[in-house]
């Protein structure tokens, strides 16, 4: 139960415990590491909306350029790609 939760949460290095409750601190899949924005976007690309612009980036000095990075973009930049 705990490995599905963690695969589908998207997180790495294999969480073994869900759940840490020690009133009133609770910490969830605390031996594992988890990339909440990675997942974001992966799920986001994997729903059919990778072609839709994930943030605006412009550079605060003149000249330095601007960025339009798509939720798809992110899927194909990383180097732990999940597949659909």
């Amino acid at each position: 139960m705990v490995a599905h939760a963690s695969r589908s949460l998207g997180v790495d290095h294999g969480a073994d415990q869900s759940l840490e409750w020690d009133l009133p601190f609770a910490k969830w899949f605390s031996d594992g590491t988890l990339n909440a924005s990675y997942t974001a976007s992966i799920d986001t690309s994997k729903a059919g909306n990778g072609d839709k612009v994930a943030y605006h980036w412009v550079a605060d000095a003149e000249g330095e350029g601007r960025l339009d990075p798509t939720y798809g973009d992110f899927r194909s930049w990383s180097p732990r790609r999940r597949t659909p």
